[in-house]
């Protein structure tokens, strides 16, 4: 189970570094599995190791996307929670006489 800050204003550089990170290390794989593809039959272990370099590239591209669904969903349910406030509005700081006048002193 994932804990999850209690900033929820916090930034998404972070999570938007990692989501890059993991997008240009699935296409370093793929680089990886197209050039280690064998040419002839003779060198059948680089076909397995170009398969799991492929492999590894699509499970990349599937973190980063939920990882993308995540951050989406995140700033959509802020940008919503946000919305239900009205806009800040602001006021004078509550004076001794002001206070006296109200009954709360």
């Amino acid at each position: 189970m994932k804990t999850y800050s209690a900033k929820p204003f916090q930034s998404s550089l972070g999570i938007i570094i990692q989501i890059n990170f993991k997008l240009l290390w699935a296409t370093a794989m793929v680089f990886m599995a197209y050039y280690s593809w064998p040419t002839s039959a003779k060198w059948y272990g680089f076909g397995l190791i170009s398969i799991c370099a492929g492999l590894a590239a699509i499970g990349l591209v599937i973190e980063a996307i939920r990882t993308m669904a995540k951050l989406h969903a995140r700033d959509k349910a802020l940008e919503n929670y946000v919305a239900q406030g009205g806009k800040t509005k602001s006021s004078e700081m509550a004076s001794d006489d002001i206070l006296d006048n109200a009954g709360m002193r």
